[in-house]
């Protein structure tokens, strides 16, 4: 592969409690039921406004921004990366390979932990606040002059399968224990992955 693409949150880092508590506490607000953790990954499809939409939030993301992000942000020193993270990343920049993250989240969010982790030095491209990671990873693609079939696009959730799909890519789904297997496998991934450290047996 010339390229490899990582989503962020549940790929590289390992915060998903953190962020499904944040998420949780965006519903209460609003005196909303929450979805499960399979209830949200099945129901997302890039723009998780819609998952909020569906179950009677009608505030602003502005607004539901302004009241996660603290929440995150306060339990945000829990967050660490995964295992062999920072080992995979420095063997594919070692074997030439261009690297990128594509994720949801904001940049205020991700940029610190980059920094903390020192994982800017093998991340050629950093899009933040992506809600259509198929056209991200098409532009990239376009901009690197590189064919689908060497590229591939790494996810934790069925909706990053999908627009790896979409968009041509090999697609490899992590699975961390925390999104429901079944939902990965049912999105079809070329390859699935127990820990990031198995890239290097396939890449």
């Amino acid at each position: 592969m010339k390229i490899i693409l990582f989503d962020w949150n549940g790929t590289l880092i390992d915060d998903i409690p953190i962020w499904y508590e944040s998420v949780k506490e965006v519903f209460f607000t609003f005196n909303r039921q929450p979805p499960t953790i399979a209830e949200y990954f099945s129901e997302l499809e890039g723009d998780y406004l819609e998952i909020y939409r569906s179950r009677g939030v009608t505030s602003s993301r502005e607004d539901l921004n302004a009241i996660y992000e603290p929440l995150y942000e306060a339990r945000v020193h829990e967050a660490n990366l995964f295992s062999g993270v920072e080992k995979t990343l420095r063997t594919q920049q070692d074997h030439g390979t261009t690297m990128g993250i594509i994720t949801a989240q904001k940049e205020s969010l991700v940029s610190p932990l980059l920094s903390k982790f020192n994982l800017n030095q093998f991340l050629t491209y950093r899009e933040y606040h992506a809600l259509d990671k198929k056209t991200t990873i098409q532009r990239i693609l376009e901009k690197e002059r590189v064919d689908p079939q060497e590229c591939c696009f790494v996810g934790d959730a069925p909706s990053d399968i999908r627009h790896g799909k979409r968009a041509g890519v090999a697609t490899v789904a992590l699975l961390s224990g925390y999104v429901p297997a079944y939902l990965l496998l049912n999105a079809e991934p070329d390859l699935c992955i127990f820990s990031i450290e198995e890239l290097g047996e396939y890449s």
